[in-house]
């Protein structure tokens, strides 16, 4: 959940370079269900400053930290641009200046990276591992931040296509067949409208 999220990060020492690099990631992870070879590829020339959005058009395969490459997405539908809300575009502002401050950056130097090298699979992994134990929440694993993330929008409401595309599914079936359990009470709630409709049109009649 997202409480439990932000008791994780919080344990996390932003003067520290690797923490701090670790902070950045997780959070945009649980924020914008990216997946994380997805974020892997993301470079500078990805991130569109006026309009706040991230272009995810490729993943990243990555055997080690001198041999990788670029991959197709998934599918067509998971080559889409992710919007970042106001303190996480921040957040990756901030990032980019201080990554400045580490290596030479260019527009195709990649945005989660503290040594111009791709990020390996293990550095979030074991970040999460280190700091869910030091917050005693359960650990869970890197991708579970995409199913966080999903989880995170229902309890807020968002449109279920709307999420689909975020997401980059091929259609809303995806989102049911996952997190069809998180959406009996958004029925009720439907019912109720129902309910408070008929009820206000026979006042009027």
């Amino acid at each position: 959940t997202e409480d439990e999220f932000l008791k994780v990060i919080a344990t996390m020492d932003k003067e520290d370079i690797l923490q701090y690099f670790g902070y950045v990631m997780l959070n945009f992870l649980f924020y914008t269900g990216v997946r994380f070879s997805e974020m892997q590829a993301l470079t500078w020339n990805d991130l569109d400053d006026i309009h706040k959005t991230i272009d995810v058009k490729r993943d990243l395969y990555y055997k080690k930290q001198d041999e990788w490459s670029f991959d197709d997405l998934k599918n067509k539908s998971s080559n889409r641009k992710v919007v970042l809300d106001d303190e996480l575009f921040d957040l990756i502002a901030e990032w980019k200046i201080t990554q400045s401050k580490l290596f030479q950056i260019t527009g195709d130097t990649f945005i989660f990276s503290y040594n111009g090298l791709p990020t390996n699979k293990y550095f979030p992994m074991r970040a999460i591992e280190r700091h869910s134990k030091m917050a005693n929440i359960h650990r869970i694993k890197t991708h579970a931040l995409r199913h966080s993330h999903a989880s995170f929008l229902i309890q807020l409401g968002v449109n279920i296509i709307a999420i689909a595309n975020r997401l980059g599914h091929t259609d809303v079936q995806e989102v049911l067949k996952t997190y069809g359990h998180l959406y009996p009470q958004h029925q009720f709630d439907v019912t109720n409208n129902i309910n408070d409709h008929k009820i206000k049109k026979r006042g009027q009649m």
